[in-house]
């Protein structure tokens, strides 16, 4: 755990992440996965991410305690990304929940099983 702990401060990455005061959407213990990692692949995050949306970007990260345990790049489910970078998002179900699957004009593909998945659809169109 120290070791995450200077690691997330090496890197710039708070211990404690807040969501954002000018979210259009937000939501604490979300689930995911990314298909170009790993552990991503067989597991992936459960009900330790922390999902919002605002008018400019994407925000996924790991929610405190789960991000003392495990470090910032192995489960590639931590990342900001621009609204512009996304190419395609759609739904498909994933271990008996919807899931939202989002992909980047880069090619990553990642998927967010999320309580309200039409609510972040929208809040993803509308900004």
């Amino acid at each position: 755990m120290a070791v995450s702990i200077v690691l997330r401060k090496a890197r710039r990455k708070p211990i404690f992440p807040r969501l954002p005061r000018d979210a259009v959407y937000a939501q604490r213990a979300g689930s995911g996965w990314d298909d170009r990692h790993f552990l991503g692949r067989i597991g992936g995050a459960r009900r330790v991410l922390l999902v919002a949306v605002t008018e400019e970007e994407l925000i996924v990260c790991l929610d405190f305690p789960a991000n003392l345990f495990v470090p910032p790049w192995s489960a590639g489910m931590e990342f900001r990304t621009p609204l512009r970078g996304i190419h395609k998002v759609y739904e498909r179900r994933w271990i008996r929940n919807p899931a939202v699957i989002v992909e980047l004009i880069d090619g990553r593909r990642f998927g967010l099983a999320l309580r309200q998945p039409e609510a972040f659809r929208r809040a993803l169109r509308h900004t």
